[in-house]
């Protein structure tokens, strides 16, 4: 199952000080498998200052017991009475139209057991992977609850959103957020190889009016008995969410995200896309976006110098919108110079027409750094000017219409440390980096000194932003592919990751982004470093890059130069880039940029078009198709695999092998090895834990009970459902034998199964029966060694296409019902998806199922599941429709082992109950005592099933 249960009794709250040895204990019961944690009853939040449910632990045991699988979270949320709205009934306003089709859940009394809370929480996981909102609201007595927020990543697809909301009035608590929680789990489980521990996970407080953050924090440590509380990564608190404005009689509150300096931090798409969340069409901004092509821009930077605007923050921040305002943009960068820092160190600068800066008196000598100031601060140095610039930019978008205003993420940058190094040694835009490559050479460890100086100013300087209101923070290295792999590695990258693990442990709610331009030889430290997003240079392959960069969001990487294209080949381009950035992720972790600067010439009409491709992109759906891993299986999902992708071109259908327990153990007989589902339980655990979309079964493998959650979808059309004889090709002198009955005496034959082992029994009990196991090609190496013929599925050998061979075909002879009945199902493909995936039923209904086959075989399994058989039971049977009257007609038989006792009856009408009927039948014939006395001798045998 994909969900853990925690349920929440009324009696059983106690103190909170107990949540942080409970739960981490809970980490260690609940192991990987789970996608969700769902706590059932608002007592956990709601029930009063310091009371928590103390028995967190008992409860996830008992889920785990009565699940019995392997469980793994990074998601939490709080259930309690529910409603489930499909967004096509919404008015929009919150209230519902007449025609919404709502879903009402009720959690059960507070001593529910663990199990019916489980069957309800996978249920609304369900609900929210096709679309459903979930709302929820809780009041207990006075207490208000009021959360609003998204968990757009409650599941690995889930397209689910969660409002959480009551009623205002009273005193007000909070706690961490699910949706945040889910964020800083997913960035601990990414940056840690420990799991995380879930402490201080609920924490509730009571607010007064007046109260600061701080307050706030002291008041949260003093009721719940817990050390002081700081919201940082080291002291484990996921996802830091603080009540700030609970004054008034209203006492109502909002919940934002993050924390940064003692100021909420709102998380916007560009964030959002950084942690893989789910958010529509990729965020979008370009690199150089504010600037020279820009007729504001030029307008407003008639007659002045740019030094002097980037250290005017108003009219920098008015730039930094200026494209922001045009194109409708999800990011704001401050406008402002990467050599900055330079400056702050003491290096002066001047913008030459032509040339872009240049550095006055560069550094040549290792003697030329005691000029400079080493630890500039960026709050009283010249770089405050930058910071002013955001604060401003922050205000500006704080006037814009809520809407436009919750989609732009601020963000700040800095120069890479080598980036900064080649500039201060070259002293303006470097032509062949003559100057900075001797110095590495030279004088290396000066090199090195210089360069964690800047690693530890560009790190204080994005700290400093991140405090003046910047949500997320790039570092750029234009020149890192200037220098060889090896050389990179010693000289540029350190610092590049170093800046990421200082800014990531003082402002862990930073998005963190950068780029190593071209260097794609770091993309792998790149992946397993603490930035979020890694950008590529458009001289990078992102397809291959994503192959490396599995975890983090990929940005970039259309060529700036495509812009000056007509706007059908800059749709044309830009689509192609956001297919190979995303599409194998289903368009998360995407967010589209240039892979270089906007070009001072670019057309602005050029801007507009790129922008509008992506906003017009959409990923291609993925589906998982699963399968087992021998050649017929895969033939068999391949036959699946193509005939949707011919049916839905916009869908990515890919398969995923997957090793069957029966495929596994080759040596004994099925009956003994111990288990059932021999060949499907793998699959189902697969679909289970949502790493397949749906499974291919041969439909006679698969049992009639199937496992909670998972149905059968879609049946193909069935083949030629008769058993095969197979005569030893290297016998000539078996080769006139074309029936059983032909065979001559003593002959030695091939099955495994059961039912053909009886009936050829019956029909000639002088033949010697031998097990034989493994896959089609693999039984025929051993007929032509140990079998004079074999006995297989006719099916099989038509799908591997060895009818299609002359000689084969000649040692080949379909058995006749008439001579050997058929297992249930025999011949029929079976697509078993999850209950709750509906949109992935619809295309594999719409895509592969065969109506008639699915009357037949449907009425098969009834007929076998109302008989109580299975595979340690010998019995057959043969079904076919007349479509000219619509009546079914069916024949099943029961067999004792010795194949002398049959108890047999045919039946024929509408296939609603058919099988059934054919069932009672039998039984009333006598099949029951044949059935529980072939049990009881197989049993003695030593067959487990």
């Amino acid at each position: 199952p994909e969900v853990v249960a925690l349920s929440v009794t009324e009696d059983g709250v106690g103190k909170a000080a107990q949540v942080t040895s409970d739960l981490s204990q809970v980490h260690h019961l609940v192991r990987p498998g789970v996608k969700l944690i769902a706590i059932a009853s608002a007592y956990a939040l709601c029930a009063g200052p310091a009371q928590v449910c103390p028995s967190l632990v008992q409860t996830v045991q008992a889920v785990a017991s009565a699940c019995g699988r392997q469980l793994a979270p990074p998601m939490v949320v709080l259930l309690s009475s529910c409603t489930l709205i499909h967004p096509s009934g919404s008015t929009g306003s919150g209230d519902l139209s007449e025609e919404a089709e709502v879903r009402r859940i009720d959690t059960p009394g507070p001593a529910a057991a663990a199990q019916a809370v489980l069957l309800e929480a996978e249920e609304i996981v369900g609900a929210l992977r096709t679309g459903y909102v979930l709302r929820v609201g809780e009041v207990v007595g006075a207490v208000p609850f009021d959360v609003r927020t998204r968990v757009a990543h409650l599941t690995d697809r889930g397209k689910g959103e969660v409002e959480l909301s009551g009623m205002h009035g009273g005193e007000a608590f909070y706690g961490v957020d699910a949706r945040d929680v889910a964020r800083y789990i997913s960035r601990m489980i990414t940056h840690n190889s420990a799991p995380p521990r879930l402490a201080n996970l609920f924490c509730p407080v009571s607010a007064r009016a007046g109260y600061t953050v701080e307050d706030v924090l002291g008041h949260v440590s003093t009721e719940n008995s817990l050390p002081q509380i700081t919201w940082t990564k080291s002291a484990e608190i996921l996802g830091p969410t603080i009540l700030t404005n609970a004054r008034g009689a209203d006492w109502g509150f909002e919940f934002k995200f993050g924390l940064a300096n003692g100021r909420l931090m709102e998380i916007h798409p560009l964030q959002r896309a950084a942690s893989w969340e789910e958010v529509g069409s990729p965020p979008v901004w370009l690199m150089r976006q504010a600037g020279r092509y820009l007729p504001e821009y030029k307008e407003i930077m008639e007659g002045k110098n740019f030094f002097d605007v980037i250290e005017d923050p108003p009219l920098a921040a008015e730039i930094t919108l200026q494209p922001v305002l045009r194109y409708g943009l999800d990011a704001a960068i401050i406008f402002t110079d990467i050599l900055i820092i330079p400056q702050a160190m003491g290096m002066a600068a001047s913008m030459v027409p032509g040339k872009g800066p240049v550095f006055s008196s560069p550094i040549r000598e290792p003697a030329d750094l005691a000029a400079l100031d080493m630890s500039p601060d960026p709050r009283s140095s010249s770089l405050r000017k930058a910071l002013e610039g955001i604060e401003h930019s922050v205000q500006l978008l704080h006037q814009l219409p809520e809407r436009e205003r919750k989609q732009v993420t601020q963000i700040g940058f800095c120069g890479a440390p080598w980036t900064l190094f080649v500039y201060m040694i070259e002293g303006s835009s470097p032509k062949g980096f003559a100057h900075c490559k001797r110095w590495i050479y030279k004088y290396a460890e000066e090199s090195k000194q210089l360069l964690d100086t800047l690693t530890q100013i560009c790190a204080d300087f994005l700290i400093a932003q991140i405090d003046s209101g910047a949500q997320a923070l790039e570092v750029f290295d234009s020149h890192a592919a200037q220098l060889p792999p090896a050389v990179y590695r010693e000289f540029g990258l350190p610092g590049l990751l170093k800046i990421a693990q200082i800014v990531r442990a003082a402002r862990p709610e930073a998005t963190l982004m950068v780029l190593s331009k071209e260097a794609h030889y770091v993309l792998a430290d790149l992946e397993a470093s603490e930035y979020d997003v890694v950008a590529l240079g458009q001289m990078t392959d992102a397809a291959e890059a994503r192959r490396v960069v599995k975890s983090k969001a990929l940005m970039g990487n259309v060529d700036p130069g495509a812009l000056f294209a007509d706007s059908e080949k800059i749709k044309e381009i830009t689509h192609t880039a956001l297919d190979a950035l995303g599409g194998e992720s289903g368009g998360r972790g995407v967010i589209a940029n240039l892979g270089h600067g906007v070009d001072m010439n670019t057309p602005v009409e050029g801007v507009a078009a790129f922008v509008e491709a992506v906003r017009s992109w959409r990923p291609k759906r993925r589906v998982i198709i699963g399968s087992r891993k021998s050649k017929l299986a895969m033939v068999q999902a391949e036959w699946v695999r193509d005939t949707l992708r011919a049916k839905f071109p916009e869908v990515t259908f890919e398969i995923k092998e997957v090793v069957s327990t029966g495929d596994k153990i080759l040596g004994k007989p099925l009956s003994k090895i111990g288990d059932t589902g021999l060949f499907t339980k793998q699959l189902e655990m697969e679909l289970l834990s949502h790493s397949i979309d749906l499974a291919v079964h041969s439909l006679k493998d698969v049992e009639t009970a199937l496992h909670p959650g998972l149905l059968l979808t879609a049946y193909s059309e069935r083949e030629d459902p008769c058993d095969l004889l197979v005569i030893n090709p290297d016998r000539p002198d078996l080769h006139g034998c074309t029936t059983i009955a032909s065979l001559p005496q003593g002959a030695v034959v091939g099955t495994s199964s059961l039912r053909r082992q009886v009936q050829i029994r019956r029909l000639r009990p002088d033949l010697i029966l031998k097990d034989i196991r493994g896959n089609v090609q693999l039984r025929l190496e051993k007929l032509r060694k140990d079998y004079d013929a074999v006995v297989m599925a006719t099916a099989g050998f038509s799908r591997l296409g060895l009818l299609e061979d002359i000689d084969m075909a000649s040692v080949c002879h379909r058995v006749d019902p008439a001579e050997m009945l058929y297992a249930v199902g025999q011949a029929a493909l079976a697509v078993e998806c999850r209950e709750a995936d509906h949109e992935i039923q619809r295309l594999v209904r719409d895509g592969i199922n065969h109506s008639l086959t699915e009357i037949c075989v449907c009425a098969e399994r009834e007929f076998l599941r109302d008989l109580g058989g299975g595979c340690q039971v010998p019995l057959g049977v043969h079904s076919v429709m007349d479509e000219a009257t619509g009546e079914l007609a069916m024949e099943g038989a029961v067999f004792s082992l010795d194949g002398q006792t049959v108890v047999k009856a045919a039946i024929k009408g509408p296939s609603d109950g058919l099988g059934k009927a054919l069932a009672e039948k039998l039984s009333a014939d006598g099949a029951a005592a044949v059935i529980e006395q072939v049990r009881r001798t197989r049993k003695a045998e030593g067959h487990t099933y």
